[in-house]
Protein backbone atom coordinates (compact mmCIF):
# COMPACT_ATOMS: atom_id res chain seq x y z
CA UNK A 1 0.00 0.00 0.00
CA UNK A 2 1.51 3.05 -0.85
CA UNK A 3 0.01 6.19 0.45
CA UNK A 4 -2.20 8.62 -1.36
CA UNK A 5 -0.58 12.07 -2.16
CA UNK A 6 -3.24 14.55 -3.11
CA UNK A 7 -3.76 17.65 -3.70
CA UNK A 8 -0.39 19.54 -4.59
CA UNK A 9 2.90 17.64 -5.76
CA UNK A 10 4.56 15.69 -3.37
CA UNK A 11 1.91 16.74 -0.29
CA UNK A 12 0.38 14.36 2.30
CA UNK A 13 -1.97 15.22 4.79
CA UNK A 14 -2.11 12.93 7.76
CA UNK A 15 -5.21 12.78 10.28
CA UNK A 16 -4.49 13.50 13.46
CA UNK A 17 -5.75 13.08 16.82
CA UNK A 18 -3.95 15.42 19.20
CA UNK A 19 -0.54 16.67 19.05
CA UNK A 20 2.47 17.36 21.95
CA UNK A 21 5.77 18.52 22.54
CA UNK A 22 7.75 16.87 24.92
CA UNK A 23 11.68 16.59 25.43
CA UNK A 24 14.62 13.94 24.66
CA UNK A 25 15.34 12.85 28.06
CA UNK A 26 11.47 12.16 29.28
CA UNK A 27 9.90 9.51 28.54
CA UNK A 28 7.59 9.48 25.34
CA UNK A 29 4.37 9.18 27.09
CA UNK A 30 5.23 12.56 29.07
CA UNK A 31 4.55 16.09 27.16
CA UNK A 32 5.18 19.88 28.55
CA UNK A 33 2.20 21.13 25.71
CA UNK A 34 -0.72 19.44 23.87
CA UNK A 35 -3.53 20.11 21.82
CA UNK A 36 -6.17 18.14 20.98
CA UNK A 37 -7.74 21.30 18.72
CA UNK A 38 -6.80 21.03 15.32
CA UNK A 39 -3.33 19.52 15.38
CA UNK A 40 -1.98 18.78 12.35
CA UNK A 41 0.61 17.04 10.10
CA UNK A 42 1.23 17.90 6.32
CA UNK A 43 4.22 16.01 4.67
CA UNK A 44 5.29 17.46 1.55
CA UNK A 45 8.41 18.24 -0.59
CA UNK A 46 9.08 21.30 1.35
CA UNK A 47 9.66 19.49 5.07
CA UNK A 48 7.43 18.90 7.68
CA UNK A 49 4.56 21.16 8.66
CA UNK A 50 3.00 20.39 12.38
CA UNK A 51 0.55 21.70 15.26
CA UNK A 52 1.75 20.05 18.76
CA UNK A 53 0.88 23.34 20.89
CA UNK A 54 -0.84 26.41 19.37
CA UNK A 55 1.30 27.78 16.52
CA UNK A 56 2.19 25.49 13.24
CA UNK A 57 5.93 25.16 12.93
CA UNK A 58 8.05 23.60 10.45
CA UNK A 59 11.04 21.17 10.06
CA UNK A 60 13.46 20.27 7.35
CA UNK A 61 13.96 16.49 6.61
CA UNK A 62 17.31 17.44 7.62
CA UNK A 63 17.05 18.56 11.15
CA UNK A 64 15.42 14.84 12.06
CA UNK A 65 17.65 12.70 13.86
CA UNK A 66 15.35 9.78 14.14
CA UNK A 67 11.33 9.01 13.68
CA UNK A 68 10.36 6.86 16.86
CA UNK A 69 6.79 5.33 17.50
CA UNK A 70 4.55 4.62 20.63
CA UNK A 71 1.57 2.25 20.38
CA UNK A 72 -0.61 1.74 23.02
CA UNK A 73 -4.08 2.36 23.71
CA UNK A 74 -6.15 4.46 21.30
CA UNK A 75 -2.35 5.87 20.66
CA UNK A 76 -0.70 5.99 17.45
CA UNK A 77 2.20 8.17 18.00
CA UNK A 78 5.07 9.32 15.90
CA UNK A 79 7.69 11.65 17.27
CA UNK A 80 9.96 13.53 15.55
CA UNK A 81 13.19 13.58 17.69
CA UNK A 82 15.54 16.49 16.33
CA UNK A 83 19.01 17.06 15.28
CA UNK A 84 20.39 19.70 17.84
CA UNK A 85 17.57 20.06 19.96
CA UNK A 86 16.01 18.64 23.11
CA UNK A 87 12.88 19.26 21.86
CA UNK A 88 10.29 16.70 20.49
CA UNK A 89 7.42 16.36 18.57
CA UNK A 90 4.73 13.79 18.57
CA UNK A 91 1.38 13.73 17.12
CA UNK A 92 -1.24 10.74 17.56
CA UNK A 93 -2.45 9.33 14.47
CA UNK A 94 -4.68 6.98 16.62
CA UNK A 95 -4.87 4.80 13.10
CA UNK A 96 -1.84 2.34 11.79
CA UNK A 97 -2.47 2.76 8.54
CA UNK A 98 -2.24 6.50 9.14
CA UNK A 99 1.02 6.05 11.22
CA UNK A 100 2.21 3.28 8.59
CA UNK A 101 1.40 5.90 5.68
CA UNK A 102 3.57 8.73 7.17
CA UNK A 103 6.43 6.28 7.97
CA UNK A 104 6.22 4.86 4.07
CA UNK A 105 6.59 8.67 3.19
CA UNK A 106 9.31 9.51 5.47
CA UNK A 107 11.68 6.40 4.83
CA UNK A 108 11.37 7.93 1.17
CA UNK A 109 12.40 11.51 2.40
CA UNK A 110 15.78 9.65 4.15
CA UNK A 111 14.45 9.79 7.28
CA UNK A 112 16.16 7.15 10.08
CA UNK A 113 13.69 5.16 11.74
CA UNK A 114 13.93 4.02 15.29
CA UNK A 115 14.22 0.20 15.98
CA UNK A 116 10.78 0.02 17.10
CA UNK A 117 9.27 2.04 14.14
CA UNK A 118 11.30 0.41 11.43
CA UNK A 119 10.17 -3.26 13.13
CA UNK A 120 6.60 -1.76 12.68
CA UNK A 121 6.99 -0.69 9.21
CA UNK A 122 8.55 -3.74 8.12
CA UNK A 123 5.82 -5.97 9.52
CA UNK A 124 3.00 -3.27 7.80
CA UNK A 125 4.75 -3.24 4.42
CA UNK A 126 5.17 -7.38 4.86
CA UNK A 127 1.26 -7.72 5.59
CA UNK A 128 -0.20 -5.38 2.86
CA UNK A 129 2.60 -6.91 0.13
Amino acid sequence: MNPKVEGEKGRLEIKVKAGFLGVKFLPKVVAFASTNFNPKLILSEAGIEYRAFLFTSRIDYSEIEKIDILIWIKTNNIYFIRTNSIITVSLNTNNETELYTSLHYLVEKGCVLSERAEEFYLNKKNKIF
